[in-house]
């Protein structure tokens, strides 16, 4: 599966959440519409193979638009970054993964409903505020 079929299904993505784990690495969480789930969970698990023994980036951007962000998965695995464009985070949650961020260089990524082992490991978790 390619980069372009990955972003194509992940860019459904209707909730970005912060998860309290019982772990010591914190996750956020993506949750997508019940129909899609077994692409979106088969779309995930090959995102993990790819990049199984690489560094991975997660970059959550600001765009124009207030409460509007794009996440951005970046590693040497792929030609180009997997980008959710265009997602609702609420105030609340993006100050505590901006907090966590601060913290903790590394967080897992997940999706609401999918078994751990299609979590995928992020090493460095960044946020870029929009430059005028």
């Amino acid at each position: 599966m390619d980069r372009l079929v990955i972003e194509s299904i992940l860019a459904d993505a209707n909730e970005v959440a912060l998860v309290d784990t019982q772990n010591s690495v914190p996750c956020i969480c993506l949750g997508f519409d019940d129909a899609n789930m077994e692409q979106v969970k088969h779309a995930f698990g090959e995102l993990k193979k790819l990049t199984s023994n690489k560094s991975v980036s997660l970059i959550i951007c600001e765009t124009l638009v207030t409460g509007i962000y794009d996440i951005e998965i970046v590693t040497d695995a792929l030609d180009e970054p997997v980008r959710i464009c265009n997602k609702v985070v609420e105030q609340q949650t993006l100050k505590g993964i901006r907090e966590i961020m601060d913290k903790h260089p590394e967080l897992i990524l997940a999706v609401r409903g999918a078994a751990a082992d299609t979590e995928l490991k992020i090493d460095t978790a960044t946020y870029k505020a929009h430059q005028l």
